[in-house]
């Protein structure tokens, strides 16, 4: 049984339109979507009103996601503990960073069962952080997610 009501809000922020209309027909039924199509245009959002849950692409155009956290960041310390990164980057360089971090992450593709249990687990506040320092996989392959 699920205790989240559509009073829950999430901003994506993705410039790939196709990508933020899956990601909101997939979780619409969990909590009210809006969308930014960069990080600039998510700050813009996020500096109108509180989001429940921010899914983040990496490589965007104006701003890209870790730049958007990053600024983010100044203004929300606790930012990071709602904030999932969906991502095709395998660049180890940003990965890196979103683990050093502490930053959960799905890489595409990534099954709709694992996406919509992120999403639940997160707006539930019922993730679990500070695993033994190694990656912690939930749900069917093809995806990696991390939690630290």
């Amino acid at each position: 049984m699920q205790d989240i009501t559509l009073s829950k809000k999430i901003l994506i922020v993705d410039d790939d339109k196709d990508c933020a209309k899956f990601l909101t027909l997939v979780i619409r039924q969990l909590a009210l979507v809006e969308m930014a199509n960069d990080g600039s245009k998510g700050l813009e959002m996020l500096a109108k009103g509180y989001y429940d849950l921010i899914i983040s692409d990496i490589d965007m155009p104006v701003m890209n996601g870790i730049d958007f956290f990053k600024e983010a960041k100044k203004s929300d310390l606790e930012i990071g503990k709602r904030i999932i990164f969906f991502t095709a980057s395998y660049n180890p360089e940003k990965i890196s960073y979103l683990k050093e971090n502490n930053l959960v992450y799905l890489q595409k593709p990534t099954s709709l069962k694992v996406i919509r249990e992120t999403v639940t687990n997160m707006l539930n506040k019922s993730y679990k952080r500070g695993v033994s320092g190694s990656d912690q996989y939930m749900g069917e392959k093809p995806c990696a997610l991390y939690i630290k």
